[in-house]
């Protein structure tokens, strides 16, 4: 039997591009009770113009107007990983100056998130968020899954920062 390490992991093995890849991480991430999941990816140069790519399974509409939006400038989840690694929980104190981006992202079925972010050491980040539609998290789930959230984190950035580099 594999340990959740190894399961996790599996992310990495054998995966030639970012699209199986990002499906292994849904995976993991609806075993975690998740239904949602984003990924986001910046590599530090062109300074000017730094490279961001974006992989999730969020509502094509909520992609469309998120963009359209420009939310990813103002989304305090994206403020708070572009400055700590340390998970984060959705609350609604944490949106409460981004009221209408809050309020759109809820009718699309994002209530309930976590994200942390991680950095390589060549300044790569990665962002990843996982979300659901009910169900908040409660202090006894992340006592229990939050080691295993931030593993995926560390995995998927390995995996995708490898493919999307190139």
């Amino acid at each position: 039997m594999k340990s959740w390490q190894e399961d996790l992991l599996s992310v990495t093995e054998d995966a030639l591009c970012e699209r199986e890849i990002f499906a292994r991480i849904e995976a993991a991430a609806w075993a975690l009770g998740f239904e949602r999941v984003a990924y986001g990816f910046r590599a530090p140069l062109p300074m000017s113009n730094p490279r961001t790519v974006l992989l999730d399974n969020y509502p094509q509409a909520w992609r469309d107007r998120y963009a359209q939006a420009g939310y990813l400038h103002i989304d305090p989840t994206v403020l708070h990983c572009r400055r700590s690694q340390a998970p984060l929980v959705w609350t609604n104190r944490l949106f409460e100056h981004v009221k209408t981006l809050w309020e759109e992202a809820q009718s699309f079925g994002l209530k309930v998130g976590w994200a942390q972010s991680s950095l390589d050491g060549v300044g790569v980040g990665g962002m990843l968020t996982l979300t659901r539609s009910s169900q908040a998290l409660t202090s006894a789930e992340l006592a229990e899954n939050q080691h295993k959230m931030r593993w995926l984190v560390h995995v998927a950035h390995m995996a995708l920062a490898r493919v999307l580099k190139a």
